[in-house]
């Protein structure tokens, strides 16, 4: 078993105009091919946001790497206090990445 490195990166400045953007979780260099990647949100109050997920794919090195993308609403972003995308193998203790939220100011708002 190899554990993938996570990376959380968010939305772009561009993004950040409109009503709603996008958060990507990539993990990269994992063995084998099923782990699998979760967003947990920890907020206030019931939000939604649409999710999406891409298999493992086999790089050149016999590793895999993974993604999934979680997109919300600028309104909904504002009631988050925190998003983790956990990557998880089985009974392994799961892998995590947070991004923690600043609601008074948007632009500043992704601290790692």
């Amino acid at each position: 078993v190899t554990p993938p490195t996570l990376t959380l990166l968010p939305p772009s400045s561009e993004e950040l105009q409109q009503e709603k953007f996008t958060l990507t979780c990539l993990a990269n260099n994992g063995l084998p091919s099923n782990w699998r990647l979760h967003w947990y949100v920890n907020t206030s109050s019931q939000i939604k946001w649409e999710e999406e997920w891409n298999p493992g794919m086999l790089q050149e090195d016999d590793l895999y790497s993974w993604s999934s993308s979680m997109t919300i609403s600028v309104d909904n972003w504002r009631k988050i206090f925190s998003v983790t995308c956990r990557a998880r193998l089985g009974s392994l203790a799961p892998l995590t990445v947070t991004l923690k939220a600043q609601p008074d100011s948007l632009d500043t708002n992704f601290n790692l």
